[in-house]
């Protein structure tokens, strides 16, 4: 056999293995979430990804059959990534050995599985690094670093991106590798793209309409289509916006926060509207991230403002409710799970020459706190070396940093 694989759905799967003889297998349960998005299913080695497929979101789950060939052998990492939006919003991961019985292993993205955080290294240091960001660009389980060098970018080797002003990575073509975007001068610009927009923050989801690019800035809150089609949501100045599902339908909603307040729109099939009410009363924001941080299953979230640390938990419907936090001051929050117990924490980023923190979340809310140093401009979560995810630090003197807590 020259290929590592044939794909077949359950109802095939007792023929397959009926006429495999001696041949060795892997048999993969995969688990599609229902929504928006899509599933990308990859299998490889030791080096390539030997294959892909992509899975729309709310078709049934199924049965793939991986068969040992050349290009896989001994055992093969397999990997399901949940997309929503461009982004990716949960990974299923395992490495399993072939055997002539079979081995039934299950791909589900979005069960977590507690595990023991990777050891911590100093990646490389780039002169002049003022942002960090990470995507997995081959669809081989392991992310890239690359940062932002003023009117440029980099990865952690030293070869130039062309993308100023990272905001992340988005698949927005549908071909299960994300591409790094940016934004520059009213341009959302990736790599061969660009699309017109006007503001100065940008995420990326699908609020029920299809993917998009949710647009913050003084001139409001706005929905841009991959053709640059604007739609207006809001006109109240904004500064920070990110986009998750806060609900649980699998439909994306929309948080956008500035000087003036906090405004939610919850998602649907005629796209994101206005939620009066949903978040804290009062509340101002200069940096924004979700993430589950009670353990409960969804996504909480965490603002930086003028007024301090504050975080609002998911009532479970996406109405969001004012929860007790340490009295810090950061410019920047992150959320992730550092620690791997598979409830997410909140990464404070103090700044260059202040105090940074990454406070434990629980089941009662944010717990203790651990000192990062004051020396901490940016953070990221990566996959590093094995898949498992990593809290990535950048310090103002350029150290790409693997933190181990």
């Amino acid at each position: 056999m020259t290929t590592a694989h044939r794909l077949f759905v359950a109802a095939a799967l007792a023929g397959l293995i009926g006429g495999c003889g001696d041949e060795r297998w892997v048999e993969a349960e995969v688990t599609i979430p229902p929504g928006v998005g899509s599933v990308c299913v990859t299998a490889r080695g030791s080096g390539a990804v030997a294959y892909s497929e992509r899975y729309e979101a709310g078709e049934p789950g199924g049965s793939v059959v991986f068969i040992e060939g050349d290009e896989v052998s001994g055992h093969v990492i397999l990997e399901a990534t949940h997309r929503r939006g461009g982004r990716s919003v949960a990974r299923a991961r395992v490495d399993a050995p072939f055997g002539t019985g079979g081995l039934p292993v299950a791909l589900s993205p979005g069960s977590c599985v507690a595990f023991e955080p990777p050891p911590g290294a100093e990646l490389a240091t780039i002169a002049g690094a003022e942002a960090l960001v990470a995507l997995d660009e081959d669809g081989d389980g392991i992310d890239t670093l690359v940062v932002d060098v003023g009117d440029d970018s980099q990865d952690l080797g030293g070869t130039p991106r062309g993308v100023p002003t990272l905001v992340g990575g988005a698949d927005l073509d549908g071909d299960c590798l994300p591409e790094l975007w940016g934004m520059s001068a009213g341009e959302a610009r990736a790599e061969g793209r660009t699309i017109a927009i006007d503001g100065d923050a940008l995420t990326f989801g699908d609020a029920g309409t299809g993917p998009r690019l949710f647009v913050a800035g003084p001139s409001g809150v706005s929905a841009v289509t991959h053709d640059a089609v604007r739609r207006s949501l809001s006109g109240a100045p904004s500064r920070t916006i990110v986009a998750g599902d806060l609900n649980g339908d699998g439909i994306d909603e929309v948080v956008a926060g500035g000087d003036s307040g906090i405004e939610v729109f919850f998602g649907g099939e005629g796209g994101p509207v206005i939620a009066p009410g949903a978040t804290p009363r009062g509340w101002t924001a200069t940096a924004l991230a979700l993430g589950d941080v009670d353990g409960d299953g969804d996504l909480d979230l965490a603002v930086a403002s003028d007024a301090g640390l504050g975080l609002a938990r998911n009532r479970g419907d996406g109405f969001l409710e004012a929860a007790s936090v340490p009295s810090l001051a950061p410019v920047a929050v992150r959320v992730g799970d550092v620690n791997g117990d598979c409830i997410e924490d909140v990464v404070a980023l103090g700044g260059d020459g202040a105090a940074s923190q990454w406070i434990a979340g629980g089941v009662d809310g944010l717990g203790a706190m651990i000192a990062l140093g004051d020396d901490v401009i940016d953070a990221t979560f990566a996959a590093l070396e094995d898949g498992r995810p990593q809290l990535v630090l950048l310090r103002s003197d350029g150290r790409v940093e693997a933190y181990a807590p």
